[in-house]
């Protein structure tokens, strides 16, 4: 089972790279990112960057019922 999980949330991760890599933001997303750049400069970027993973993870777990340790995993989005 675990090894579906990891395969699901590689596709997750896939998708979202291809989506960021084309630069397509949704209405609204742009005010969005906006927003959190200010708030990273008023309580800092590695403590919201922290705190909003750590909460992405225990929704992925809540919500799909990934582990811990695959939660946590499938948010480290970005480049290879």
């Amino acid at each position: 089972m675990d090894i579906i999980k990891e395969k699901v949330v590689k596709c997750l991760i896939d998708e979202f790279n291809r989506e960021m890599e084309a630069h397509f933001l949704f209405p609204g997303e742009q005010e969005a990112i906006d927003m959190v750049l200010s708030l990273g400069k008023q309580y800092g970027y590695g403590n919201l960057i922290y705190r909003l993973r750590d909460r992405w993870s225990e929704e992925l777990q809540e919500k799909f019922g990934f582990d811990e340790e695959i939660a946590y995993k499938a948010t480290n989005v970005g480049k290879k």
